[in-house]
């Protein structure tokens, strides 16, 4: 180990041991914040992003219990429904969701992985605004967000096609036409009803997403894991990775998602974790590396032979492309059958969503 590195260790015992010090004075002054939520458990180590309050619940009403500087190496025990961290640190603590991340900051200075902000997310987003085009961006807003309870107050027009306009938006978001922004491949199961005063109109939207706020926790921390292993060379070589990675990581399971009760198995938490899911997965996991690598990427939804279908619209060197790595995952092993195919696939169809295709399929380079 050089001085350089010896210095960092030494004040990183320094700062945890402040810290614990610190976590002393407060257990003999305080009382404990009693906040209603569920904790999933883990065990693994994430690192601060950011200077960090620690807090002896999960709630930014309980007491916090001192500032944890970047890049400390912090034990997380769980992860709660409303979004936070439960960590270890000689007791039992709190801190946000946004505050931990899967790779040591002076890592993430230094290498190519892309700077990298943990997504917010959180139960309910309620918002009012003053028209359609608003109303749109805060549905896109709440789904980001990863929110289950939508509320959108806008100025009453008695006009049934509002609330068409507004929840066909909802419903269509994951088509390329309708993303707008890196993100937008969000998969779910959308109810909605509104109500009126006369002078508002509330439009209230409840979502079942195909994952919880933790899973989606979950699903962040480990690409960030994996991201530099497969954040390297051209973006054809990156592209090529994380296609090859979800194939031999996964096995296509519509039979077994159909047969598990209350499990849908078609999340990219569900690559990630079980090794297995529907086509959504696939589409969903692509997309996630996709956003990190900051190569346009989206998710696709078509049908195949009368069955709906999900796939990545992925853009490379100007052009666009198709990759299905629910297709290309063969039971004798993965394939490039269905890998950056052009207008030959799919073409006539995505193009009447405004996207034009490459008119050839790429050539690979080797």
């Amino acid at each position: 180990m050089n001085i350089t590195n010896q210095m960092i260790q030494h004040i990183r015992s320094i700062g945890i041991a402040i810290f614990l010090f610190a976590i002393l004075l407060v257990q003999a002054n305080f009382d404990v914040y009693a906040a209603s939520y569920t904790v999933s458990e883990t065990n693994t180590t994430l690192y601060t992003v950011e200077q960090t309050i620690c807090y002896v619940d999960a709630d930014e009403q309980s007491q916090a219990v001192t500032v944890l500087d970047i890049g400390l190496p912090i034990q997380v025990t769980g992860i709660t429904s409303n979004g936070w961290f439960r960590i270890e640190l000689g007791g039992t603590y709190y801190v946000k969701g946004t505050a931990l991340g899967a790779i040591e900051q002076e890592s993430v200075t230094t290498s190519t992985v892309p700077t990298y902000t943990p997504p917010v997310y959180q139960d309910a987003y309620i918002v009012t605004v003053n028209s359609i085009a608003e109303a749109q961006a805060a549905v896109f807003t709440g789904l980001q967000l990863h929110a289950g309870y939508i509320e959108i107050t806008i100025p009453y027009i008695p006009d049934d096609v509002r609330t068409n306009k507004l929840f066909n938006y909802a419903l269509n978001i994951r088509t390329y036409s309708h993303a707008s922004a890196p993100g937008a491949g969000i998969s779910y199961k959308v109810g909605y009803g509104r109500s009126s005063n006369g002078s508002k109109t509330r439009y209230l939207m409840t979502v079942d997403y195909y994952s919880t706020i933790e899973e989606e926790m979950l699903t962040d921390a480990m690409i960030e894991q994996l991201l530099p292993t497969y954040n390297v060379g051209s973006d054809y070589d990156k592209i090529k990775a994380v296609h090859d990675f979800i194939c031999n990581q996964n096995v296509y399971s519509y039979e077994t998602a159909n047969e598990v009760p209350g499990y849908d198995f078609a999340s990219a938490y569900d690559v990630l974790f079980h090794g297995q899911s529907m086509c959504s997965g696939y589409a969903l996991t692509f997309q996630r590396f996709m956003d990190r690598m900051n190569i346009p990427c989206y998710c696709y939804v078509t049908r195949v032979n009368g069955i709906g279908h999900m796939l990545n619209i992925v853009q490379l060197d100007g052009q666009w492309y198709t990759v299905d790595c629910t297709h290309d995952d063969q039971k004798q092993g993965f394939v490039y059958t269905y890998f950056l195919k052009g207008q030959s696939r799919f073409g006539e169809q995505i193009a009447k969503q405004g996207i034009l295709l490459s008119p050839t399929d790429y050539k690979r380079p080797y």
